[in-house]
């Protein structure tokens, strides 16, 4: 009986945490910018633009500058190949062809990249899910452990109270 409290304050604590926890989650989740924003589009045209206006100025060597400047995200978006006169057929979220200082067309692309994908239950990554299972075993355990002294201490003193008022034998009585 006396750990029954205990075990059920675990458990909403815990329950409470991991509830909390994937709401928040869910809602970062739900408010990142999707490829087809336009703020995801601007970025893209103005890394276009300056890897071009790098590609004008200096041609291969200039751009390295300009691409080592790059978030890495963006890098790894933005692809820079000789122009070979055929198109490319994989979808760009902006592509531009620009003619370096030595003649050398070159053909610059800022694709699309699919987010990371995670797997399980809303796309929590494994450690987020472990950490939130640990901590909030923890975190549950020690305040439900904190609440349910005072009341075990109380229910301890009742008993106590309870022994002391037995009835004497009925030696006394008379």
């Amino acid at each position: 009986m006396k750990r029954i409290l205990f075990w059920k304050i675990l458990v909403a604590f815990w329950l409470t945490f991991l509830i909390s926890s994937q709401a928040i989650w869910l809602m970062f989740m739900l408010m990142r910018p999707s490829e087809r924003s336009d703020y995801v589009r601007d970025i893209a045209e103005r890394t276009i633009a300056a890897a071009t206006s790098a590609i004008k100025r200096g041609g291969d060597q200039e751009l390295r500058i300009q691409r080592d400047s790059l978030p890495r995200d963006r890098i790894g978006r933005l692809e820079v190949y000789r122009d070979t006169g055929k198109p490319d057929p994989r979808p760009a979220l902006a592509r531009a062809i620009v003619t370096g200082p030595d003649g050398t067309r070159y053909s610059v692309s800022y694709y699309q990249r699919d987010p990371p994908h995670y797997g399980g239950v809303l796309d929590i990554p494994k450690e987020v899910v472990f950490v939130e299972l640990i901590g909030g075993l923890a975190f549950s355990a020690v305040l439900a452990w904190y609440l349910t002294k005072p009341v075990n201490r109380m229910r301890a003193g009742f008993a106590n109270l309870a022994q002391g008022f037995q009835h004497p034998p009925r030696s006394h009585y008379r």
